[in-house]
């Protein structure tokens, strides 16, 4: 088990025609996960939430593999 926590920073430009519209945004984050091994197999999943300013709430679930050599 683990958690974190850390300082985002984000930029965000989206142009449709000839309009441009433009948003920045930092903040505080925070996540946490939990890793499970099985000898040299691993599974971790993953969650952290970043509130950017305009665009609060957006979040990200990452579930990762790994498998060690030694």
């Amino acid at each position: 088990v683990d958690a974190k926590g850390g300082y985002s920073s984000g930029r965000n430009s989206v142009r449709a025609l000839s309009a441009v519209s433009r948003q920045d945004g930092e903040d505080l984050s925070f996540g946490g996960g939990f890793q499970l091994r099985f000898g040299s197999l691993a599974g971790r999943l993953e969650y952290q939430r970043f509130d950017l300013g305009a665009s609060d709430n957006q979040q990200l679930i990452a579930l990762g593999i790994s498998w060690t050599f030694l």
